[in-house]
């Protein structure tokens, strides 16, 4: 599958005579909790020439592709991840930190992440996490789930209070994520996963009492900590200087 993805790539920088810059696996592939029939989700960051960014235009910052055999592809031009990065958006981030990278342009990835903390306020990012847990939250208050959706809001429960453990983004990948976890609910979470690994999307099983009442209760504790955290504003010029340097910067030897 690899092959056919990096191909693919190639062929998306051709039609669309772009650059891409990075590429990697998003999702539960990257996030280390597939299910036998989760989608490939391919993102990439690309640049266009530099007389594309003087037009005074606005031309479109993101191209996506319709599904094809399980096969999806989202890509973002740098501009954007800047744009994004200057309000602490987190799927940069995340993408950044795939351990599954399909195409990288020398250099690249080592300094989008050399300046991360320029960009991180912890309000925004565990305001994200919580976000997806609350919008998956209902369907903890029933016997049964999704598996998937456990792992939805579990993995994003953990990466909020990974930020507020710890002062810092959270990692991308579950397995840093459960060092977060008391002992039985780890070993509960490390079955599950096990789980999922051999089943389909669509598989319901009994949500436990314990990861239930564990759910509810770690969630309560970091909103009430978000509460207390301030929105830190991020100066415009960080994210100019960030975008010209990979304008400017030769990108030419690749690792694919």
């Amino acid at each position: 599958m690899e092959k056919i993805i990096i191909s693919k790539l190639k062929e998306i920088e051709e039609k669309y005579d772009i650059e891409i810059l990075f590429a990697c696996e998003s999702g539960s592939r990257a996030w280390g909790f597939p299910s036998t029939d989760s989608d490939y989700d391919v993102r990439f960051i690309y640049k266009r020439k530099k007389n594309h960014y003087m037009s005074v235009f606005e031309e479109s910052t993101e191209l996506g592709f319709s599904i094809v055999d399980d096969l999806d592809f989202v890509g973002w031009d740098i501009k954007k991840v800047f744009l994004l990065l200057h309000k602490s958006n987190v799927t940069p981030f995340e993408w950044l930190q795939s351990p599954i990278v399909y195409c990288e342009k020398e250099g690249f990835q080592t300094y989008m992440k050399s300046v991360f903390i320029d960009f991180y306020v912890a309000k925004r990012h565990i305001h994200h996490y919580l976000g997806i847990v609350r919008g998956r939250m209902e369907s903890v208050s029933f016997e049964e789930m999704k598996l998937k959706s456990f792992f939805y809001i579990m993995r994003s429960l953990l990466s909020a209070y990974w930020s507020m453990k710890f002062g810092t983004y959270a990692p991308m990948e579950f397995e840093p994520l459960m060092t977060l976890l008391p002992e039985k609910i780890k070993v509960s979470c490390k079955e599950l996963r096990s789980l999922k690994l051999e089943l389909e999307e669509s598989f319901v099983f009994s949500l436990s009492d314990e990861l239930r009442t564990f759910i509810i209760e770690r969630q309560d504790e970091i909103w009430t900590y978000a509460d207390t955290l301030d929105a830190m504003m991020i100066s415009k010029e960080l994210a100019n200087v960030g975008f010209l340097k990979i304008l400017e910067d030769d990108y030419r030897s690749a690792s694919c």
